[in-house]
């Protein structure tokens, strides 16, 4: 996934030791590309620099910048805040689990997380009135994981929360259930304000951001706390100015998953920034089919129908190319689905039809099955028999 939460300039470690910066300067690192919280063309701005030139007013220091991309989670807070090049990293989680006793965290300074959004014309609160709706939703992210434990809701999945958000724009959708501050974000800035976003609670839905500091700079982390009491009223209205989500969160319905399941909630976005280990692309050996879950697969009346396999094709787009890339033509080997074939032989399709529905836990495939529909599947499926590669 991309930047979407926590901004905060970083410079590399080396060299020799840096000078101590002036005491009424307050040294904070920002990304120059990571709108709505940081960036620097046009003068520093964002939500996560107001808030920082909010606290910097407070405490009477000067607030200085370096910019520096950022993407890479634990990495990045290693090689800038604990190499001191920067003072204070604005945008952490509130977990006192994060790089343990390495950093310490001021109190939260405000709540982010997933929202619903609908347009206001037609407006929902709450996820249980959209039973029988179609919802947007980003691949692997908490609300993806809570639709497939419930019945009643049609879940649309996209590659990201920005064409998730595109997607209900465009009526592909009746809503979006995505990460709020880009959702308030592109309300505000590309979208007239068109549309209703609230904030929803449930587990792995709402985080409390907190501002990290060396742990031997506790003199700054109670300076902070201080100011960040102080000014409750200002960084609420930095966040409103930016679209954020601020109003109590609604409780999501009860889940629906059957006893003793369990739901892998991804953890804040830009902790899983690194890109996953591609599965491997070699045939599954004598012993290793039995990772393919049973799954008996239907006789497909979609096979070989010019106007199913066209609907196939699209079907495809919408809920597999974020990872299979559009058309199923991806450049990644163990991600070209049109190699199916030179991989399973006869079997290709009841393996797809198990992989698709039940998952492959070991190849980092989820399971679709209380995702997609039989029909959506048999249809996936006949497209993928008209793109196969031949040995």
């Amino acid at each position: 996934m991309r930047r979407v939460l926590f901004a905060i300039a970083l410079i590399g470690a080396g060299g020799a030791a840096l000078a101590a910066p002036p005491s009424d300067v307050l040294r904070v690192c920002a990304d120059p590309e990571n709108p709505p919280f940081s960036a620097s063309d046009g003068g520093p701005h964002g939500a996560w620099i107001e808030v920082a030139e909010v606290l910097g007013a407070r405490l009477g220091m000067r607030v200085e910048y370096t910019w520096w991309l950022t993407m890479y989670g634990r990495r990045a807070v290693r090689n800038t805040l604990l190499a001191e090049t920067c003072d204070a990293y604005v945008g952490l989680p509130m977990d006192r689990g994060f790089l343990g006793k390495q950093v310490a965290l001021t109190r939260p300074y405000l709540r982010v997380g997933y929202a619903l959004v609908t347009p206001k014309d037609r407006p929902a609160r709450q996820l249980q009135d959209l039973r029988g709706r179609r919802i947007a939703i980003a691949y692997n992210t908490p609300p993806q994981q809570f639709l497939a434990g419930q019945d009643g809701y049609e879940a649309v999945t996209y590659k990201s929360n920005e064409e998730a958000i595109a997607g209900l724009h465009r009526h592909e959708a009746d809503a979006a259930f995505v990460w709020g501050p880009i959702a308030g974000w592109m309300n505000r800035t590309k979208l007239a304000d068109g549309y209703q976003v609230v904030p929803q609670a449930g587990e792995g839905m709402q985080f409390q951001v907190t501002i990290g500091v060396r742990p031997a700079n506790d003199e700054l982390r109670r300076k902070l706390d201080e100011a960040i009491g102080a000014s409750g009223t200002q960084i609420e209205a930095v966040a409103r100015k930016y679209g954020f989500p601020v109003d109590d969160p609604m409780a999501l319905p009860k889940s629906e998953f059957g006893p003793g399941t369990t739901i892998a909630i991804r953890p804040l976005p830009w902790l899983l920034a690194q890109a996953q280990a591609p599965a491997s692309d070699a045939a599954p050996a004598a012993g290793g089919a039995a990772m393919v879950p049973v799954i008996a697969m239907p006789a497909n009346g979609y096979s070989g129908k010019p106007e199913s396999i066209a609907e196939g094709k699209s079907l495809f787009n919408q809920h597999c190319s974020h990872c299979h890339a559009p058309n199923a033509q991806s450049p990644i080997l163990p991600r070209d689905l049109r190699r199916l074939k030179m991989r399973y032989g006869d079997k290709m399709t009841p393996v797809a039809w198990a992989t698709i529905r039940g998952g492959r836990s070991d190849k980092g495939m989820p399971a679709w099955g209380e995702v997609i529909d039989i029909d959506t599947t048999l249809k996936i499926i006949s497209f993928l028999e008209t793109v196969q590669r031949d040995p």
